[in-house]
């Protein structure tokens, strides 16, 4: 260290230097997203929306963040509205969440992610998810059911 407060570095290619109070925080917006869905092994295609049949209700989702400065230090949390309100936390390990026998119903997955000095993004993605009943559990199946029960009264 300089009297003047500079460092000084020795590389493999010369000599670095620099003043600390020089250096600044990352302040660029990490842009989440979700880069693909898994269900059964089987990546499955989505754009906007994720339709997901009854038998699809366990699924995997991969989270990235559209940041490259050092991408591997962005962090990420997540909510699926309609099933759980509160934000978690992925494990700093990770960037996969899973979701497991969800019920019939439609879900808005929304995500939050950090750029590589952990300022978290003022954007949040957001993926809405339908997870569709079986028929035998549709609208118009308990409709007929309730038109069977008036017809046995």
């Amino acid at each position: 260290m300089g009297e003047d407060g500079r460092i000084y570095m020795a590389g493999i290619r010369g000599i670095v230097y620099f003043y600390p109070e020089e250096i600044r925080d990352n302040l660029t917006d990490a842009v989440p997203y979700v880069s693909s869905l898994v269900v059964n092994n089987q990546p499955i295609e989505f754009s906007n929306k994720a339709e997901l049949t009854y038998r699809q209700n366990n699924f995997k989702l991969y989270l990235t963040a559209l940041h490259y400065a050092n991408p591997q230090q962005c962090r990420f949390q997540y909510r699926l509205v309609g099933h759980n309100s509160e934000w978690q936390n992925v494990p700093s390990n990770s960037n996969a969440i899973y979701y497991a026998n969800l019920p019939y119903k439609k879900y808005l997955l929304e995500v939050k992610a950090t750029n590589n000095d952990g300022k978290w993004s003022s954007r949040v993605y957001s993926l809405p998810i339908e997870v569709r009943p079986p028929w035998w559990l549709s609208i118009l199946a308990k409709c007929f059911y309730v038109l069977l029960d008036f017809r046995k009264s």
